[in-house]
């Protein structure tokens, strides 16, 4: 089993250790989210206490991109339990002290077949799909993903100050 974990505490991949299983670990989203393209995982841990692209973030990309994962959601506290379970792939939603006695339960439970979500990175938009992405102002959406900080500076200046886009 392929599992990408995004920013956990120690004792996640401890849990995935006694498993016998050894997950792409990413610090932070935008690494975790190149992990996921790249090794196509079974599952993904996403951190909802990240700044920046969280959890439910990286959720919110996966989805526009038509990308079905398994994801279990951890965080410091119930604050977004609701959001969380709200998405189509969450399969679990865990605290941080409960990781240590509940994650395995809920990664066999998927492995098994019990989690109903099946992956599937088949999809792949055509030319047409990504210029038709309009949001509901009739901008054009844009999913800026530039490692180069000054260039994404140099970017999202030039956007942000165009009545064609939405970032």
């Amino acid at each position: 089993m392929n599992v990408v974990t995004i920013r956990q505490p120690q004792m996640t991949l401890g849990v995935f250790e006694r498993m016998n299983i050894s997950p792409y670990a990413a610090e932070e989203g935008m690494e975790g989210i190149r992990k996921i393209f790249y090794f196509q995982p079974d599952l993904v841990i996403l951190n909802v206490d990240l700044p920046h692209l969280n959890g439910i973030n990286i959720s919110k990309i996966l989805q526009l991109l038509g990308i079905d994962i398994p994801v279990i959601f951890t965080a410091d506290s119930q604050n977004h339990r609701a959001r969380c379970e709200a998405f189509k792939n969450y399969i679990g939603y865990l605290l941080h002290t409960e990781i240590d006695e509940k994650l395995e339960e809920i990664v066999l439970n998927h492995a098994n077949g019990n989690s109903q979500i099946k992956v599937d990175y088949e999809h792949n938009y055509s030319l047409r799909e990504w210029c038709n992405m309009y949001s509901i102002s009739g901008r054009k959406r844009i999913l800026l993903i530039e490692d180069d900080e000054e260039i994404r500076e140099i970017l999202l200046a030039i956007l942000s100050y165009s009545n064609n886009y939405e970032l």
